[in-house]
């Protein structure tokens, strides 16, 4: 189990969804350096895709720091 952004407890098959096409990236919110370019990469790959975030393929992202916040969460995809 992980912790969603809100504080929900959640397994990866719920965080996954209904069988659709998922980009899985796991970082270190606090990470200085190379995490949060990695994620703005991967916001940029996302937006030259075709397909449609959420209707056509899901995004997860989770921290490898179990003592990173959910709120963090939340910060970062409010940011990307």
């Amino acid at each position: 189990e992980f912790t969603n952004e809100v504080g929900k407890r959640v397994t990866l098959r719920e965080a996954f969804g209904e069988g659709k096409p998922i980009i899985f990236t796991p970082v270190y919110y606090h990470c200085p350096r190379i995490c949060g370019l990695l994620l703005a990469r991967v916001v940029e790959v996302m937006r030259g895709m075709d397909l449609t975030f959420g209707e056509q393929y899901r995004a997860v992202t989770v921290s490898f720091d179990s003592e990173e916040p959910p709120s963090l969460a939340a910060a970062r995809g409010s940011h990307y």
